[in-house]
């Protein structure tokens, strides 16, 4: 109803001139209407229901006379021009109408590419021309989700497609939220206008078992029990639910004396292991670490057995009769079956002699020989009386291990020049 402008028509007559009336012959397009008498035009839509810019009016103007019926009129193209206000901000709406909040439940690492079709997002600006133009960006998180149409008209329906699939990860984000963000490009005034949009994520089966370690390495003592724990292994699944469940076992050559408890990841030797540093020290295999999906890693263990002293030394078996010749000396040896130093370290020594003060002997080696100061058999027979000169020593061959084994030995030496 409101008033645009006024045409005024005249009649050429001017000393009694007649009243003119006034109609649109056509350009209104229903849009607007004209005083018959007044000749004012008026808008009889409302503004945002005018859809052209510009309306051409033809008006006519007739001379209305008593005598006889209208006939005489004149014509006149009236131009009117729709100039937009911008009063309306972008606005988004869902399928119930308007809405600031849009959720959408899907799979983590969904394709590149991929259209998140569960959003039914439309944004409008109902402003005309560049009034009606503005952008569209996503706020939050970059290089996750682009917006499609980033420039927009009027109205567009919003595509939002997956950039990064791998950053769409249940075990980092159970939820992602986002701001879609519609603000006008060529206006002074800039209207804005955003919308939330919250992604919850739902787990798939995307991760391996990690081990805590490439490898473990284990130390046990030879005289442990069987059933003796070992080591304990840790892996973790960040999967959710069963997925993230993890179930250990064991494989390859060195794992024949070991078992490994399925749930907790402690190995521990079998019931029946008797393990023996002097037969095998070293042990190497494989742990499994496997979810119910089948997907697993795996992890190297090593495993030392550690020596006991549980030998004794033992002297070979020609210790029994030896010929020293004067100047020379004679060695016995013993051997200690322990794999390992000092368990397997031999100490010599002369536990009874008579007399006493006629040999040495060298801790580490075993030599014995006489003392310096005896050079021929005449001091010899000087010491003793034993003229044959041939004397029973007892030596003591003992272990350096804790604690300390040792055996002893007859000797018989028959001293020569």
């Amino acid at each position: 109803g409101s008033e645009v402008l006024t045409v005024v028509a005249l009649d050429g007559d001017r000393g009694k001139p007649n009243s003119i009336h006034y109609c649109i012959v056509n350009g209104s397009e229903g849009s607007f209407e004209i005083g018959n008498t007044t000749g004012a035009i008026s808008v009889i839509k409302s503004p945002n229901q005018l859809k052209k810019e510009v309306y051409e009016l033809k008006v006519q103007a007739s001379e209305v006379s008593q005598e006889a019926d209208i006939s005489v009129y004149a014509f006149a193209t009236v131009t009117i021009r729709v100039v937009d206000l911008n009063n309306h901000p972008p606005t988004f709406y869902g399928e119930n109408g308007p809405q600031n909040r849009f959720e959408l439940t899907m799979y983590e690492h969904p394709p590149e590419g991929e259209i998140l079709r569960g959003l039914k997002i439309t944004v409008n600006d109902s402003d005309q021309g560049a009034n009606a133009k503005f952008n569209l960006r996503l706020v939050g998180p970059g290089g996750i989700f682009r917006v499609v149409p980033q420039t927009v008209l009027n109205e567009a329906q919003v595509t939002i497609i997956v950039e990064n699939s791998a950053a769409i990860d249940y075990e980092k984000f159970k939820v992602l939220t986002f701001k879609l963000l519609a603000i006008e490009v060529n206006t002074p005034e800039k209207f804005s206008s955003t919308a939330d949009v919250v992604i919850r994520l739902l787990d798939t089966n995307d991760n391996v078992p990690k081990f805590s370690s490439d490898y473990y390495i284990a130390r046990i003592p030879e005289n442990s029990p069987g059933g003796s724990n070992v080591v304990a292994v840790t892996a973790t699944d960040p999967d959710s639910g069963l997925w993230g469940e993890v179930k250990y076992s064991i494989y390859g050559t060195g794992a024949d004396l070991f078992l490994i408890h399925p749930s907790t990841g402690i190995i521990y030797t079998q019931p029946w292991a008797v393990l023996d540093a002097e037969v095998n020290s070293k042990y190497n295999f494989y742990v499994k670490a496997e979810d119910t999906d089948g997907k697993y890693s795996l992890a190297e263990v090593f495993i030392t057995v550690l020596d006991v002293n549980d030998h004794s030394p033992e002297f070979n078996e020609n210790i029994q009769e030896k010929t020293m010749i004067i100047g020379s000396p004679v060695k016995i040896e013993a051997i200690d079956q322990d794999a390992e130093e000092p368990n397997n370290i031999v100490d010599y020594s002369i536990m009874q002699a008579d007399p006493a003060n006629v040999f040495d002997i060298d801790q580490s080696t075993g030599e014995i020989k006489l003392k310096s100061y005896i050079r021929s058999l005449d001091i010899i027979h000087n010491i003793t009386k034993n003229k044959d000169c041939i004397w029973s020593v007892v030596v003591q061959a003992k272990d350096r291990g804790s604690p300390s084994f040792s055996t002893t030995a007859v000797l018989k030496i028959d001293i020569t020049e």
